[in-house]
């Protein structure tokens, strides 16, 4: 039996192999961790209005109660992030009621339904800093709860 004279062709397929998945690999650990990051996102705005909605009417039109009431949703929204261990580059969180902010509920008006608005951007430096989105591309997150179904 003649033996052939391949030596190194399995290494050279196995690099050229490493050259298309490695990269194909990386992708998709990136786009995994962003949407773990988006879900963790969603889940902290959809804390954050439930326990809005939770909240009195009387506290929303007191303004003192009002500020401690967004101070305890943002409180909540801001430790799911942490305990998913995610990080959002400029975040804006804004408390509605109804259409409008609740900061400008009108002293006779009760929302039939709160909500929480959260402007964000992911950090995309660390594996593709060539890509960079725009300063105007903010996603938002928005979620609503009725009053008093969450109590």
């Amino acid at each position: 039996m003649r033996r052939l004279h391949c030596h190194g062709a399995v290494a050279l397929e196995a690099a050229v192999m490493m050259l298309l998945l490695v990269p194909l690999l990386v992708a998709s650990l990136y786009f995994g961790r962003l949407a773990l990051a988006g879900a963790a996102l969603e889940n902290a705005v959809s804390n954050a209005a439930r326990y809005m909605a939770t909240v009195p009417d009387e506290n929303l039109h007191d303004p003192v109660r009002a500020a401690a009431a967004r101070t305890a949703a943002r409180r909540i929204f801001d430790d799911t992030l942490a305990a998913a261990n995610v990080q959002a580059r400029e975040l804006t969180v804004a408390f509605m009621c109804d259409t409008d902010a609740c900061s400008s509920l009108s002293p006779n008006s009760t929302p039939a339904r709160v909500g929480v608005n959260a402007g964000f951007k992911f950090p995309n430096t660390d594996l593709f800093p060539y890509y960079s989105y725009g300063n105007d591309e903010t996603t938002w997150l928005e979620q609503r709860a009725e009053v008093g179904r969450e109590k």
